[in-house]
């Protein structure tokens, strides 16, 4: 109505008919694009949500091998929010900073010590918490979930002093504006502070009872656990459960 009130009249005729049939195929296009578009991410998360109900179902049917007092040491978003709700309240580290009141401290020691059980590097890490560009920010999310808000930048929010950052962040900085409050930048001194403390900390967590493993987490590829103590009891495309072989019968590979 718009375009039609204001432009569109003022046209010739035939610029006139090319302009509402040029309008209407634009708007068609873009309803289907986005309608296929909502199919496929919710075919996708269907999936993923058929996965999660095999996995807790497994869960529920076995619970002599997942018992409450277990320590879990867990990748997975959505299943570790279910084992919350079910009473399991053991857990090596949460996957979301705003469901504990552990300090910053206790979390990032929580985090490299369990980077160094799975025997993984400081460059694992560096690459899991490194600043990734996601649309129109600064934003990842393996970083908000563990420090939500401790690291966002924008014009009148940084972790630190501005100086602290490299220059293309610190260019990216002063032109975010402060209704961006979900930009994410970790500062390079954090960087070489996280470095310092990964080579000099230790693993200090027992070896976790029950580990759940995210195979689209980066992690998933590098990391290698003692094969003597722990087995496969349940996998599927997305997510796979180790449990140590004394404490169980279910392994599917031993």
């Amino acid at each position: 109505f718009f375009f039609n009130k204001i432009f569109i009249n003022k046209f010739s005729n035939n610029l006139k008919n090319f302009s509402i049939i040029f309008l209407t195929i634009l708007m068609i296009s873009y309803y289907n694009i986005s309608n296929s578009k909502n199919f496929l991410f919710n075919k996708n998360e269907d999936l993923s949500r058929k996965e999660n109900i095999e996995i807790t179902n497994f869960i529920i049917q076995n619970q002599n091998y997942f018992k409450k007092e277990y320590e879990i040491l867990s990748f997975n978003y959505d299943l570790s929010l279910w084992l919350i709700l079910n009473d399991y309240k053991n857990f090596s580290i949460l996957n979301n900073s705003f469901w504990t009141s552990k300090t910053n401290n206790i979390i990032e020691n929580e985090i490299l010590s369990v980077f160094k059980f799975l025997n993984l590097n400081y460059e694992d890490f560096n690459s899991h918490f490194e600043n990734k560009k996601k649309g129109y920010r600064y934003y990842n999310l393996n970083t908000t979930s563990y420090f939500g808000r401790r690291y966002l930048s924008n014009q009148i929010k940084t972790f630190g002093n501005l100086d602290d950052y490299d220059v293309k962040y610190k260019k990216i900085i002063t032109s975010t504006s402060p209704l961006i409050s979900h930009q994410v930048i970790i500062p390079k001194k954090e960087f070489d502070r996280f470095k310092i403390k990964f080579n000099n900390s230790d693993k200090n967590i027992t070896d976790p009872d029950i580990i759940i493993l995210e195979k689209n987490n980066e992690i998933f590829d590098k990391y290698s656990v003692n094969l003597d103590v722990y087995c496969v009891a349940i996998k599927n495309d997305n997510l796979e459960i180790l449990l140590k072989k004394d404490l169980n019968e279910v392994c599917i590979f031993n």
